[in-house]
């Protein structure tokens, strides 16, 4: 079926109310487009079934590659006891030394092979042959010598010898296997068995299987197709070629195979005259041989084709449907685009409506903060009160006493003693304002404005405000400074309510403590200025971390705390630009570690 960009459907499809029509070129570009898409994704299709039907068949390969490197091994070692038992034989034995002749010996061995279906011959230590199964047959291989066979050597060296190569009386191929015959460590000869490969190859046949067996050399000595067999998978040297034919092979050509692979990743891809196939491969180190199953290609290739074919359909269904179903929207956008405009006007009205109601939320929240600070402050303002009040008392008792001695030393006209008296009555009142001064300073609300702030300066002068609240809590203060300029931009007043916060929350955590200490480090590192106040308290437990910074969040007893204190030190913290955090230390207590950015003189 064929789609012309004229017609009305095509038109449809590519055109969109509210649009003048697209010219010819872009109705070009985007069918090549379709086109391109669907050619990608048939090509991809065809891809993952190809891969899916070799990663089928590679597992139905190495299956079938185990079975019959299996059935292989099975077929030539069912007989390999039989050497083994007739190299006990006293028959034998007394063969080999003469003490018997081989007409006692001959019946016997005929008996094995009957019973196994394999040729079985003795050898003398020359390699002679002084008995055989076949005694009776025109073949028999009576008075003939092996001593050139590789098992024949094998035996002669003491062990157990197996060499595939064709019979020189029969012309047939077989797997001989051989046992040595020793009597007090002597070689007295061998025994020999000749298993027949032929049946086995047969079977292979008759299942419908490609498979063949290649022996060192990379000669095929067994294969389930005739035209295969005793050919070689690569072309041999001259020199090798004659030494196979002349020892092994009964002067058989040995010409090579035309063969051709491709090897990925995963599978091997093998070409063998003209035909092309999976090769799963077995190593068999026991004979030095590789057994290949081969599976026909042709599968893949049908299915690939399938796919392709189904792809193709598909997606022409799916175009067709695509047409369709834009032939049916284009009609209800069209109504459905007044009533959505509509709605849409309506919801930014409220959208609008929203952000303004938000906007006021914010700023309604931002004042309930600062009055949040300004109440905490004159909170902690309140518990110093009692402190001031009586350090007040002090100077203003002694001023008392000072004024009284003045009195007495002017009537006594000594104006030197009375001038020192002043001075310390001078020095009181200079202490006096200077606790007063601090205090109108921490009782002023925020004015907003940033400034350069010396934090060694401004916790020196919290310490001061809250010095007589630490003596009568009894807490010892250590306060480190380290080299370099603390210096930080912000707000005076904002950042003292932290540090008079984070002090009382120390306070409050020593509280039953006997032996109380508190640790307030200033350090001015790289770009930052990091703070750190701690002390040796009970520490913080680890299911209330995540919750301390939280507005009315506490863990004192009900009516001690309002739990707004940490929450508005960490909402300055990082309207500052820094950030505060909380740790358990390990020999016990609490640190809160607070970082603000360094001030380099630019702001």
């Amino acid at each position: 079926m064929k789609f012309h960009l004229g017609t009305p459907v095509m038109m449809n499809f590519f055109n969109t109310p509210g649009r003048a029509l697209p010219d010819r070129q872009r109705y070009v570009f985007i069918l090549a487009l379709c086109l391109v898409v669907s050619a990608l994704t048939i090509w991809a299709i065809s891809v993952y079934v190809r891969q899916l039907v070799l990663s089928d068949l590679r597992r139905q390969g190495e299956s079938r590659a185990g079975f019959y490197s299996q059935s292989l091994k099975n077929n030539l070692e069912k007989n390999r006891h039989l050497p083994y038992i007739l190299s006990r034989d006293q028959r034998i034995r007394d063969l080999l030394e003469y003490q018997v002749p081989s007409i006692r010996v001959n019946p016997h061995l005929e008996d094995f092979q009957n019973a196994t279906g394999s040729l079985l011959f003795i050898m003398d230590d020359g390699g002679t042959v002084l008995a055989t199964s076949n005694w009776r047959s025109p073949q028999s291989l009576m008075g003939f010598n092996f001593n050139f066979r590789p098992y024949f050597a094998s035996a002669k060296d003491g062990e157990a010898g197996g060499y595939f190569t064709f019979g020189l009386r029969t012309k047939k191929p077989g797997y001989f296997l051989s046992y040595p015959v020793l009597r007090e460590g002597r070689f007295l000869g061998a025994v020999a068995v000749k298993v027949d490969v032929l049946p086995l190859q047969e079977d292979w046949k008759e299942g419908g299987e490609s498979i063949m067996v290649s022996d060192g050399h990379g000669v095929v000595i067994l294969s389930s197709r005739e035209e295969w067999r005793y050919r070689s998978l690569k072309p041999l040297l001259d020199t090798t070629k004659n030494r196979l034919r002349r020892t092994q092979f009964l002067e058989l050509p040995l010409d090579s195979l035309s063969i051709q692979r491709t090897t990925n990743v995963h599978d091997t891809l093998i070409e063998v005259q003209g035909e092309r196939f999976l090769e799963i491969s077995r190593q068999l180190p026991e004979y030095g041989w590789r057994l290949h199953y081969l599976v026909n290609y042709g599968v893949v290739r049908k299915a690939v084709v399938v796919s392709v074919l189904v792809g193709c359909g598909v997606i022409i269904i799916f175009f067709l449907l695509l047409l369709y179903v834009r032939e049916r929207r284009q009609k209800k956008i069209s109504g459905r685009q007044a009533r959505e405009a509509e709605r849409i006007r309506s919801v930014n009205v409220l959208l609008q409506q929203e952000i303004e109601g938000h906007k006021e939320t914010a700023d309604n929240l931002r004042r309930v903060q600062q009055d949040l600070v300004q109440a905490s402050k004159l909170a902690a303002l309140g518990r110093m009160s009692a402190a001031v009040a009586h350090e007040l008392n002090q100077p203003v008792t002694a001023i008392r006493m000072f004024a009284a001695s003045i009195r007495k030393l002017l009537a006594r006209e000594q104006y030197e003693k009375a001038d020192k008296t002043l001075d310390l009555i001078s020095g009181l009142t200079d202490r006096m304002a200077l606790l007063t001064g601090q205090l109108k300073t921490f009782s002023r609300k925020d004015g907003g404005r940033g400034k350069p702030v010396d934090m060694k300066v401004l916790i020196e002068r919290v310490l001061k405000v809250m010095e007589m609240q630490l003596h009568e809590e009894r807490v010892a203060v250590r306060f480190d400074v380290a080299e370099g300029e603390p210096i930080v931009f912000g707000n005076e007043l904002r950042i003292e309510q932290v540090f008079v916060n984070l002090i009382n929350n120390s306070v409050d955590a020593l509280r039953n403590c006997s032996d109380k200490e508190l640790g307030i480090d200033v350090k001015a590192q790289d770009d930052k200025v990091i703070l750190r106040v701690r002390d040796n308290g009970c520490g913080i437990k680890e299911e209330v971390k995540d919750f301390l910074f939280e507005p009315f969040f506490t863990t004192k007893q009900e009516g001690e705390g309002l739990g707004l204190g940490l929450s508005i030190s960490y909402g300055i913290v990082r309207d500052l630009g820094g950030e505060i955090k909380v740790a358990n230390l390990t020999a016990g207590g609490a640190e809160f570690r607070v970082e603000f950015q360094r001030y380099m003189g630019q702001e």
